[in-house]
């Protein structure tokens, strides 16, 4: 006889007391209908102790104890295999009577269904515009997993004497996924002066088809997000004034995956981009679309080769976006929150050379605002995978739109051309951690050959904090 996989969870949605007796509402959070045990407290003793007939799955019960008590709890004992033991008390004489004694510790630690729990670290952070900024993160993950995980890391700079930092609240269930996201940094503008952001991102995700024993796997994950910049500086009328200035943007995208021997990645991305200075109206709203494959096969045991095609394009003349093969630039973009080194698009800028890992693909900064296309294939060197060689191409057309000039008064004529370039890139690329944190340089590109950069110049990082977070890592590779 196989045993059952089904999970088992009771949920103690509330307890109180009404004409002197203890009510307690149940909700059977899991897969079966088994039998389940409530006991009930007065000043530590127990009133009670009985097992009630299962509820089915996704019933709530409404259990009259016909005794008083201060509190109430399933399964106390661990006497059932109760899947999620979090949500088995409740105390009758409190306003928050489902929030167990607190426990504030160091770190991480094991989930304990009869408190609630707090973890707290350290933080010591950098980037070209805050410098060192210091500060502490408090999160309540644990293992086995929260349905609802909460982390925030406030951080202080002395260099602007900001309050920055980022935090998340996200909540699981099954295959969703809703959380909700913000950062607060120091920016460099166009011209090149500090100033401060706030981005606030909610973001659902909901994976598909992904079965016991299965190779394919599809999700799709949908963000809107709003940026506010405070002392944005913009040239008007020959005149560079500060404004608040906000924006919106909304990122759709799905993802199929398949495993084997070739493991392949199909990524589909839609972007919408709007701003607004001060109370101006937003601006109509620039599109962008993109397409990513990725590929993966072992060579040689421990071993890899992979290979990435990518092709984007622009929906809309004067785009306050362009495409790069390192990923989105311009200094409107705010979503390039890789971390810490500058916050600011790329640029010559030595600590400002960060690579988004979801777009472009080729590591030269070879850019567009019409079209752009990419492959790239990295082979991992034998006994020292931590190094790998690369090689790539990249095309791209271009449009401009000159003023010509006019011989009527108040008549201003424009005329687009496109321009259609090739850029080639080797080198090798330190990967210290994969995919989070490494360094590319090529060692041949266009401008090199050309003598227009050196390599030192081509030099770029990748530096994405969110593959350093345990619990997202845990999550993903623990499905």
């Amino acid at each position: 006889m196989v045993p059952s996989t089904k999970k088992t969870d009771y949920k103690l949605a509330n307890a109180y007391i009404k004409k002197g007796q203890t009510i307690a509402v149940v909700k059977n959070k899991g897969e079966v209908g088994a039998p389940f045990q409530v006991v009930a407290y007065k000043d530590s003793a127990v009133v009670l102790d009985q097992w009630f007939e299962g509820l089915p799955p996704g019933d709530r019960g409404k259990l009259e104890l016909n005794v008083t008590s201060d509190r109430v709890e399933i399964d106390p004992n661990w006497e059932s295999l109760d899947y999620k033991r979090n949500n088995n008390s409740y105390r009758t004489d409190d306003i928050v009577g489902g929030i167990e004694p607190l426990s504030f510790k160091f770190l991480s630690g094991i989930d304990d269904p009869e408190k609630t729990q707090l973890f707290w670290a350290p933080l010591l952070a950098y980037n070209a515009q805050d410098e060192f900024m210091f500060g502490v993160n408090i999160h309540n993950a644990t293992i086995p997993f929260k349905n609802t995980e909460f982390s925030f890391s406030p951080l202080y700079s002395a260099e602007t004497e900001r309050l920055n930092g980022f935090g998340r609240i996200s909540h699981y269930r099954g295959k969703s996924a809703l959380h909700l996201q913000t950062q607060a940094f120091s920016h460099v503008n166009d011209t090149y002066e500090s100033a401060h952001y706030l981005r606030t991102g909610l973001t659902f995700d909901q994976g598909f088809n992904k079965r016991v024993g299965s190779n394919l796997e599809s999700k799709m994950s949908i963000e809107m997000a709003h940026i506010y910049s405070a002392g944005e500086t913009v040239m008007l009328e020959n005149v560079v004034r500060k404004y608040d200035t906000h924006s919106a943007q909304m990122t759709a995208q799905f993802q199929v995956s398949k495993t084997g021997w070739v493991n392949h990645q199909v990524l589909g991305t839609w972007r919408t981009y709007s701003s607004e200075i001060e109370n101006e109206p937003f601006e109509d709203l620039n599109h962008y679309l993109e397409l990513t494959y990725w590929g993966k096969t072992p060579y040689m045991k421990g071993h890899n080769i992979y290979w990435r095609v990518f092709a984007g394009a622009v929906m809309d003349e004067l785009s306050a976006y362009s495409l790069s093969s390192l990923g989105w630039t311009g200094a409107t973009d705010f979503t390039y929150d890789q971390l810490y080194l500058s916050r600011h698009s790329t640029s010559d800028d030595f600590l400002s050379r960060q690579i988004r890992g979801d777009q472009g693909g080729l590591y030269t900064n070879f850019g567009s605002n019409n079209l752009l296309s990419s492959a790239r294939i990295d082979m991992e060197l034998p006994k020292v995978k931590f190094i790998s060689l690369f090689a790539g191409v990249a095309v791209r057309r271009s449009f401009e739109t000159p003023i010509l000039p006019s011989d009527v008064v108040g008549i201003t004529l424009y005329e687009t051309t496109f321009d259609t370039e090739m850029d080639i890139a080797a080198g090798f690329t330190v990967n210290l951690v994969k995919d989070a944190l490494a360094v590319h340089i090529p060692l041949i590109s266009k401008a090199i050959l050309n003598e227009n950069a050196d390599i030192a110049e081509g030099i770029t990082f990748t530096f994405n904090i969110d593959k350093f977070n345990p619990f997202f890592l845990a999550r993903s590779n623990l499905k």
